[in-house]
């Protein structure tokens, strides 16, 4: 499924060569590479079909990050990373314990298994 959006601009579209015209297959290369270019529908669809982690409830309202960022940027309580050097471990190691760190680290650990097992079809293939 993809997100209701206009055609996105593509690499491929290139000023039109008046002594070379399209041949149908070029021309259905261009359209499918220009829908699998196309931005996707990535959450929903990527939790229900393809089962990526999913975000909790609380995550998904917009207002859950408005309170988050809010609370992390007054309280030194909720940001242990308040005046700390981007430099030091342990600013890393904090910014990795936060619940929607966490989420995200489960995301990309998914997906990279995703990738891998692409991989391993492709080395098949060739």
């Amino acid at each position: 499924r993809r997100c209701p959006s206009p055609e996105p601009a593509s690499i491929w579209d290139e000023e039109e060569s008046e002594a070379a015209p399209e041949s149908q297959w070029d021309a259905e290369v261009k359209q499918e590479t220009r829908r699998l270019m196309a931005p996707t529908c990535q959450e929903e669809f990527s939790e229900t079909s393809l089962g990526y982690p999913k975000w909790p409830e609380e995550m998904k309202d917009p207002q859950y990050f408005r309170n988050e960022l809010m609370k992390m940027r007054n309280d030194p309580r909720k940001n242990p990373n308040h005046g700390r050097s981007m430099e030091d471990q342990e600013f890393w190691n904090e910014a990795a314990r936060l619940p929607w760190a966490k989420v995200l680290l489960r995301k990309e650990q998914f997906w990279t298994h995703r990738r891998n097992v692409w991989l391993q079809q492709y080395g098949k293939v060739l």
